[in-house]
């Protein structure tokens, strides 16, 4: 008999999708979330098939609320990124939930770009052994337990990370600055990763953020406003002055005040190189982006400390090398005007 009853459960399995039929014993379990996985895969076979699509929709609705509730937790606790990410499984599980598209409307996306220049005689023997080496920028934002990592381009040295804030203000624009500039070194055997910092900033701490920006209004001509200049005129005047400042070692946690000064960011430091060159708000689409400029860091010699500046460039191609990536397209608009940052 035994050849029987398995040849009979594999025809029950064939009829019925060995998903749907894991998905109900998930579901009988409590195991909600599993069982919407299992329902889905199901449904992908069969997208006709009535009962898939109704357990799938019911599993749906019960995982986003869950997720949900995961949300929040993790938003109470300060666990930003987890938080938004479990938002955002939850509208994609349940697109016209307004509980869910009210708090994604809380959020503001930023878009930290910019460009890594190294001069440097030679790294021989500077750098352990690794299989893998990856250039990166690592940036401080708004929150102090959380340090954004960017990858720097291979062939055009460009780099740009994502962050996103709740309930952002312009004030908490003001936290971005550079935390280091460094290798990331990676080992297969075993497996471990080492980050190796070239030049390290640390946190500095902002000690104060005054003042407001004017905006555009819009009028007839605002079609245009939203269109990104890669040449603006702001930065051509502000940053003209700095061309020739020298390298510098950073002030590891260093001090400095903003104050917005309608049309510019007015920074109150000896120096502002480890802050953005342009501000740029989209404030309707919830989208902000944030131009840091070329950075250049330099070793003159073998072994030698490492120092930087910031080069200004009066097109800035390097946007438009990053303008490629079309998931960043958004971010070069803006609504409500174009802020540079400068010496105050």
């Amino acid at each position: 008999m035994k050849p029987i009853s398995f040849l009979l459960l594999l025809v029950l399995l064939g009829s019925c999708n060995y998903n749907y039929w894991q998905g109900k014993t998930l579901e009988e379990e409590g195991r909600i979330e599993e069982a919407n996985i299992e329902y889905h895969r199901a449904l992908v076979v069969d997208p006709s098939d009535d009962d898939y699509q109704d357990a799938y929709s019911r599993t749906a609705v019960k995982t986003a609320e869950d997720l949900l509730e995961r949300y929040r937790n993790f938003l109470y606790l300060g666990n930003f990124k987890i938080a938004y990410d479990r938002l955002q499984k939850a509208r994609a599980l349940h697109p016209d939930h307004p509980g869910i598209n009210a708090e994604l409307q809380k959020w503001t996306h930023v878009l930290i770009v910019g460009k890594l220049e190294m001069s440097f005689t030679s790294l021989k023997n500077q750098l352990p052994l690794a299989d893998r080496m990856n250039l990166q920028v690592h940036l401080n934002g708004p929150n102090p337990n959380e340090t954004l990592i960017a990858e720097v381009h291979p062939q055009n040295q460009t780099f740009a990370v994502e962050d996103q804030i709740y309930n952002a203000n312009i004030q908490l624009l003001m936290s971005y600055s550079l935390n280091a500039v460094g290798v990331q070194l990676v080992k297969e055997q075993p497996k471990s990763t080492q980050f190796l910092r070239f030049v390290d900033f640390k946190r500095p701490l902002i000690s104060k953020v005054d003042g407001g920006l004017d905006y555009l209004e819009p009028d007839a001509s605002s079609e245009d406003r939203t269109r990104y200049r890669i040449a603006d005129q702001l930065a051509v005047q502000a940053f003209s002055a700095s061309l020739n400042d020298p390298f510098v070692v950073p002030d590891k946690g260093g001090e400095y005040a903003a104050v917005m000064a309608k049309d510019k960011v007015l920074i109150k430091a000896k120096d502002i190189a480890f802050l953005p060159q342009m501000l740029y708000l989209n404030q309707k689409d919830h989208r902000m982006l944030l131009d840091f400029g070329v950075i250049t860091i330099e070793q003159k010699r073998v072994g030698g400390l490492w120092s930087y500046k910031k080069n200004y460039v009066e097109r800035r191609e390097y946007l438009s090398d990053i303008q490629k990536n079309l998931l960043l397209v958004p971010y070069f608009f803006y609504r409500e005007g174009a802020y540079p940052f400068v010496r105050g």
